[in-house]
């Protein structure tokens, strides 16, 4: 780790993960070594992406840097108005004040100012697709260079996390395995609703079962979700992409957040609004609505030959 830093706050960029997922993270600062290898044309957002270079490994990078960085640490994340009407972000932690990307503005930086900023949100920031998929690939190669999860063997057989969204959107059903007693996993069949703004898996189920004893004692789960595969000409086997998630699941209050989700579930399987209603009228109040919040997501195309 290097003894100082150009980042704008570094000095007080001391504080430590909130997330038990992320304990091998360190401190921003040391965070902020991983990403230096890390940061690349990929993840930087798409108008900026002819300009960016090793030289300026920060550009076109501080929205997922800093959403990244509240998952990992907490805090908030705010912007600071810039010309076209863009918000650079940067992350406030327990009252420090730091931004991990501010080393693309040069010598401007001394311009900016980091104080009475309008908070930024994330449900906002990705409404926009190929954001939120940017920030799913930083935040899986942080996770690999952190030791979390193990880099996928055959990685040429990984599917992009475009691909990934579109199989969590158009399939009907997948299968939740859960740790179970006596050691042994269990796994459930289920229907399912993704969003794709919050990046955040929804189930249905009854308030009381053997399900939701085994999720109260042990809340970590995968869900895994296949498509229906194709063949190529004249060959005898099938090509099936399938994506793995894996994550931590609470069951959600009753209230305006649960029935807006079970709005959106309905319509994924009622030909109808009026027949979600219904639905709801008749047997929303019984519904135990599950969140699932993804850690981790995966995705491959596997022949079966």
């Amino acid at each position: 780790m290097a003894e100082s830093y150009n980042f704008y706050g570094w000095e007080t960029a001391d504080v430590k993960p909130s997330d038990p997922v992320y304990k091998n993270a360190g401190t921003p600062r040391e965070l902020y070594d991983v990403l230096t290898d890390i940061w690349c044309k990929e993840t930087c957002a798409p108008r900026l992406q002819d300009e960016w270079s090793q030289d300026n490994r920060t550009l076109g990078q501080c929205s997922i840097t800093a959403f990244l960085v509240q998952d990992i640490y907490g805090g908030e994340v705010y912007g600071i108005l810039r010309p076209g009407g863009n918000y650079h972000c940067y992350n406030v932690v327990d009252g420090r004040v730091f931004d991990l990307t501010s080393e693309q503005f040069g010598e401007e930086v001394s311009t900016l100012s980091y104080e009475n900023n309008p908070e930024q949100l994330r449900e906002k920031h990705f409404e926009k697709r190929e954001k939120r998929l940017r920030y799913e690939l930083l935040r899986c190669r942080v996770q690999e260079q952190l030791g979390i999860w193990p880099r996928m063997r055959r990685f040429n057989q990984q599917i992009s996390y475009e691909k990934c969204y579109e199989i969590l959107k158009e399939q009907w059903r997948g299968v939740l395995s859960v740790n179970g007693d006596s050691g042994y996993p269990h796994s459930f069949p289920m229907d399912f609703y993704f969003d794709e703004v919050n990046g955040k898996l929804y189930f249905h189920c009854a308030k009381e079962g053997y399900k939701i004893r085994l999720l109260t004692k042990d809340p970590a789960t995968s869900f895994c979700v296949y498509d229906e595969g194709y063949r190529e000409e004249g060959e005898w086997a099938l090509n099936i992409s399938s994506v793995i998630c894996y994550g931590r699941i609470r069951s959600m209050e009753d209230g305006d957040e649960k029935y807006a989700v079970l709005r959106s579930f309905g319509r994924k399987y009622y030909e109808s609004d009026e027949a979600v209603e219904e639905e709801i009228r008749k047997a929303g109040s019984r519904v135990n609505m599950l969140e699932f919040t993804i850690d981790r997501m995966t995705g491959k195309l596997v022949n079966e030959s």
